[in-house]
């Protein structure tokens, strides 16, 4: 959302990036070809090695993150053919490491990787591993190690050429609309270090840090800048919470003298959004899931303060309004989404973008 003090270039852009997000939205960006490998979750001890046999089996790994291991049988039937193993419904995995066997357990091949594995990606901004395997019958053996994740992690398989093709429309949405987030944070910048007031410069910060964390949670840091440090994603987010609150607040002129109740609730969101902030410290499992809650509440916050100035006659709070609802409804649906079902190369991540 963009802060609505102009009615010119302001409202233009407003009006541009929602057009736009809306179109990619709308896109044809899935497809049926690919395949979900049918096995079986275990939960394992974190001196598991692989071929240790796994032993207590769940229905999928937990959000608060530890260490997994997905097995499954699959038939290769044409010659020579070449297959990529990617995950479906999100992008944030610490580690992950491919084991592939014949039907007899002999050992085939393979790879490993993940947001913390300094390994190098083989397609950008994706976790797609190629497999160059003859007809026959294989077992996939995936162990997966994450201090958490943003959704239910699944292994598919696809054929090269088309998950070369399958995966653009992520490509672009991911570029597109990180280079709109970008653009937005050098305009809030420059108008922050220019009229010195806090709606600018909390909107600002609460850009950087989303630039941060999708940046990383979308593998755009991993792959760029070599930086594997896991906690960029969610981090960033448990901060920004506290300047959208404050954005929100100083944009709609919510003062003490002037909106008590506004001022006290926005008071209390921002404590309840600090014992947030202490809990994921001390328990860094918890960080996704204490920011999840966080963008809940200061979605909330905002939506409460847009509709009471708007009906109140305040000419921002009316645009603002449409901003913030488009927010609340695709937020809420990126923060409450494990799985994406029929989908393989759109990630929640992207949602949340």
């Amino acid at each position: 959302m963009l802060l609505l003090q102009q009615f010119g270039a302001d409202r233009s852009l407003y009006l541009l990036r929602y057009a736009l997000c809306f179109v990619l939205f709308l896109l044809p960006i899935t497809s049926f070809a690919q395949q979900s490998f049918v096995g079986q979750w275990y939960e394992v001890s974190a001196n598991w090695i692989f071929p240790d046999p796994p032993e207590t089996t769940v229905n999928a790994p937990s959000l608060t993150g530890g260490h997994y291991v997905f097995q499954s049988v699959f038939d290769i039937t044409d010659a020579d053919e070449t297959i990529v193993i990617d995950f479906k419904n999100g992008s944030v995995l610490g580690h992950f490491h491919h084991y592939i066997t014949d039907i007899s357990g002999n050992f085939i091949a393979e790879a490993r990787g993940g947001i913390e594995s300094e390994v190098k990606n083989t397609f950008f901004m994706r976790h797609g591993r190629e497999f160059r395997l003859p007809p026959g019958q294989y077992q996939l053996t995936t162990q997966l190690v994450s201090p958490y994740f943003i959704a239910q992690p699944q292994p598919y398989w696809d054929s090269l050429p088309h998950y070369r093709e399958a995966i653009k429309w992520g490509t672009v949405i991911t570029l597109v609309s990180m280079g709109i987030l970008i653009s937005l944070g050098v305009y809030y910048t420059i108008l922050a270090l220019v009229r010195r007031r806090t709606t600018e410069i909390m909107y600002t910060f609460f850009i950087m840090m989303n630039v941060l964390y999708n940046g990383t949670a979308l593998l755009i840091t991993p792959d760029l800048f070599n930086i594997h440090w896991f906690y960029f994603v969610g981090g960033p987010i448990l901060l920004s919470n506290f300047a959208y609150i404050l954005f929100a607040k100083h944009l709609l002129q919510i003062h003490p003298e002037t909106h008590p109740r506004l001022d006290k609730l926005a008071k209390l969101f921002l404590m309840m959004l600090a014992v947030l902030f202490v809990v994921a410290i001390f328990n860094k499992n918890l960080i996704i899931e204490c920011a999840r809650y966080g963008v809940g509440l200061m979605m909330l916050y905002a939506l409460i303060a847009a509709l009471v100035r708007a009906f109140e006659g305040y000419k921002i709070a009316y645009f603002y309004l449409v901003a913030i609802a488009a927010f609340f409804v695709i937020g809420s649906i990126a923060i409450s989404s494990k799985d994406l079902d029929g989908v393989y190369t759109i990630y929640i991540e992207h949602i949340g973008l």
